[in-house]
């Protein structure tokens, strides 16, 4: 999982070569990834007991 602090960051991130050779390195085991926006994450467990 990854998290950044701006589209900017991720655009940046995204773009470059570090993660070209990395891609490069995953599609042999890999045929797809999948990403998404979070908007909101909602906290179910902290300091691991449920919150309600």
């Amino acid at each position: 999982m990854l998290g950044f602090a701006n589209k900017s960051e991720m655009d940046k991130f995204f773009k470059s070569g570090e993660v070209k050779k990395l891609s490069e390195r995953i599609s042999t085991y890999c045929s797809a990834v999948d990403a998404y926006d979070i908007f909101e994450t909602i906290t179910f467990v902290k300091d691991g007991k449920q919150v309600n």
